[in-house]
């Protein structure tokens, strides 16, 4: 069970899409799994199953709080087919409900039995969704064109199943809101109702002004660490690692070693590589997407966004940068440029060669590489390392207006001030 068990580095899992289904197969051994919603399309469920990774599934109850219209088709104005499923899944508050209301705290605490009820209907199709046949050809595993070395490979000997379940949560601002006695009553109405082989994670969706107010890390600490939950989901709302406070990145920092301190797995929802640093206080792993998805808002769901617009991960910045902009960085400062195995193989040591980067999967797979690397060199070097290496880069662009090197020096500075005893 890779979310339970003991790892050397922190753990990172994908949130899949269509269209990065070829960079998954070839990078089998380059992250550890897949965190994926329940509307998920049956297509891509089972490109997940026969990929045999570790997976968990966030059963996004939280939409049916959200506007009505959000949850509409923008062409038919009716429901979207895949909040149609989880609603009829989930029980008939949400069926009625879905498109016509958002529902209210007053609607799940008015009656427990029904509360109970919604509970074990989330947690039953979380382990139903990927419920089938395992293919018996799987045409990846023989080359991993994406990695330059040996690596060893993270399959799981069955990919039906979630690793861990999730019960139904919802946005708070803070522990006196009703949306937090709705989460933390469903997660202990999960409990009563955990069968063998069954691992309960509650994730908690918080404001991120949260962070700053003691009193209420404390009690959440209290309210869900009191509890026999096997681990926990961390999801601070609108979270960006590189251009939040250090009192907020702090905050972030003491709930997880709060949550973490009996020694149960805490893991981050929507992270990047502030995220991969919390490994030595507690925070066993990350979601993202591949060079994309550090943070969400829940509150934007349904918002038209299109494609994602490809991004170039800058390696030595440890964040993801306008492709435009990063060539004229790059051209700038050639200690920037990445030596990874795509890099070398699009544009090398010829910038001119930089823009064809934006072809459909390359960003991505750069990214993963040097994901993967970064992961490791947390591993085998060591923070001390990590810091000095960051050290050396916000003297070499202090002051330079091109490069912004602000996110490491409030990254070093929240872990430094944190607990200086580890480092």
């Amino acid at each position: 069970m890779l979310l339970l068990g003991t790892n050397k580095q922190p753990l990172m899992f994908l949130r899949p899409r269509n269209v990065d289904k070829r960079i998954l197969e070839q990078g089998l051994g380059l992250y550890e799994g897949f965190h994926v919603s329940a509307t998920l399309a049956d297509f891509m469920t089972n490109f997940i199953r026969d990929l045999g990774k570790p997976f968990f599934v966030d059963p996004m109850v939280y939409v049916f709080t959200l506007r009505p219209v959000q949850l509409l088709d923008d062409s038919t104005k009716t429901l979207k087919p895949c909040i149609n499923v989880i609603a009829r899944q989930y029980g008939s508050l949400f069926e009625q409900s879905a498109g016509k209301r958002p529902i209210t705290p007053t609607d799940l605490l008015s009656n427990h039995s029904s509360l109970e009820s919604i509970t074990k209907n989330v947690l039953s199709y979380q382990k139903s969704k990927f419920a089938g046949q395992l293919s018996l050809i799987s045409p990846y595993y023989d080359k991993y064109a994406l990695w330059g070395e040996e690596i060893s490979l993270s399959i799981g000997t069955s990919s039906s199943t979630p690793e861990v379940l999730i019960p139904p949560y919802f946005p708070f601002k803070n522990p006196t809101n009703s949306w937090y006695t709705v989460t933390l009553e469903c997660a202990r109405k999960a409990l009563s109702l955990k069968e063998r082989n069954d691992y309960i994670f509650p994730a908690l969706l918080i404001a991120p002004q949260m962070l700053t107010d003691p009193d209420s890390l404390s009690q959440i600490i209290g309210d869900f660490g009191s509890e026999k939950f096997d681990g926990f989901f961390i999801w601070v709302n609108d979270f960006k690692e590189e251009t939040e406070t250090p009192e907020r990145l702090n905050g972030l920092v003491q709930l997880i070693r709060g949550l973490s301190s009996g020694g149960r797995p805490v893991f981050k929802l929507y992270g990047g590589y502030f995220s991969a640093l919390l490994f030595a206080y507690g925070l066993k792993g990350f979601s993202c997407g591949l060079g994309y998805g550090s943070e969400k808002n829940v509150f934007k769901y349904g918002a038209a966004g299109g494609r994602i617009v490809p991004k170039y991960y800058v390696p030595r910045l440890h964040r993801s940068i306008a492709l435009g902009d990063a060539e004229r960085m790059l051209r700038t400062y050639p200690s920037l440029r990445c030596g990874c195995t795509v890099c070398k193989g699009v544009y090398g040591d010829n910038m001119d060669g930089f823009m064809e980067m934006r072809r459909r999967g390359r960003c991505e797979s750069h990214f993963l590489n040097v994901r993967k690397k970064e992961l490791k060199e947390i591993d085998e070097k060591g923070l001390n390392h990590v810091f000095s290496d960051m050290e050396g880069t916000v003297q070499a662009f202090k002051g330079d207006l091109l490069v912004d090197v602000e996110n490491l020096k409030r990254w070093r500075k929240t872990i430094e001030s944190s607990t200086k005893e580890i480092l």
